[in-house]
């Protein structure tokens, strides 16, 4: 919470609530062999994120 709003924070990203339209778990075998699940979600995160 931050003045009174809801942020979601994933790594170092923090997204305002009102901007998540949905939330999925990825498959673990879905994911690229070579890739790090944790860059690459905070990858998407921080593209995402408005206050980048």
């Amino acid at each position: 919470m931050y003045d009174g709003q809801p942020f979601l924070t994933i790594g170092r990203s923090v997204v305002p609530l009102t901007h998540v339209i949905a939330l999925e778990e990825q498959a673990q075998a879905q994911l690229p062999p070579d890739d790090d699940e944790e860059s690459l979600m905070a990858s998407i995160v921080s593209a995402l994120n408005p206050f980048n």
